[in-house]
């Protein structure tokens, strides 16, 4: 059980212990009293998947961004998938895509040809709506840098014409389909 985890169970198996006791326990007494109880819905429950969650949260979120045929309104994956490929897909251009997704704090990290990972701008407020309905919602950038693969900007990045820090995760990471 990690840490945070731990802090957030113990205390809840404290506090119903002590609705039908005023006996205090030892370290012995404890696991015992864990061991008479199943607790893996709960321990099986990875720190990690809030971050997978954001980014899932993310990926399904609706933007609007220009189209062959006029403004028309796409998930922020299909665009990150348009990108990643480096490929104009349907009526959205690669260069459409990149520029839409970076007035919402979006930006690829190249290597050569190829998309190695996904920018996230940490103070943007496109940005920060489109994660507002997530479960994790509240401190969303500290989540994502705790991702085991994240990797933090030395400087600030340019994003849709301004500037931040920004957290970068690899594209393999992403909950995208395969295209």
């Amino acid at each position: 059980v990690g840490a945070r985890l731990g802090d957030q169970l113990g205390t809840l198996l404290a506090g119903s212990h002590s609705l039908y006791s005023t006996q205090r326990l030892n370290e012995s007494q404890c696991e015992k009293y864990l061991a008479r109880h199943n607790l893996n819905d709960f321990t099986e429950v990875k720190e990690e998947q809030e971050d997978l969650a954001l980014l899932r949260h993310l990926c399904v979120q609706i933007i609007r961004v220009e189209t062959n045929h006029g403004v028309q309104d796409r998930a922020v994956g299909e665009l990150l998938r348009i990108v990643i490929n480096k490929m104009d897909f349907e009526d959205v251009t690669y260069r459409n895509a990149v520029n839409t997704l970076g007035r919402y704090g979006l930006r690829a990290e190249k290597e050569g040809a190829r998309t190695t990972g996904i920018w996230l701008a940490n103070k943007w407020p496109p940005l920060d709506r489109l994660v507002q309905t997530a479960q994790f919602s509240q401190g969303w950038v500290n989540i994502i840098k705790r991702h085991h693969r994240a990797r933090q900007s030395e400087s600030a990045l340019r994003f849709g014409g301004s500037t931040s820090r920004a957290t970068m995760i690899p594209v393999e990471e992403w909950p995208l389909e395969e295209s």
